[in-house]
């Protein structure tokens, strides 16, 4: 069984990225450009971004 994995996309802003990770779940998300892994976020990175409001977590 394969497990589909959520990234981002190297042209994607911060705030999309933060948004992916709440929806998800996830405290990390690859980054990438076409079929390449170019890097990979944080949760951390995404909250200390310029532009990025922190929002609390829903029930």
């Amino acid at each position: 069984m394969t497990t589909r994995v959520v990234t981002t996309d190297a042209a994607w802003s911060m705030e999309n990225a933060s948004r992916l990770m709440r929806q998800f779940g996830v405290k990390r998300l690859p980054v990438v450009s076409g079929d390449r892994l170019v890097g990979i976020v944080t949760r951390e990175e995404a909250v200390d971004a310029p532009n990025v409001v922190p929002r609390a977590a829903g029930p």
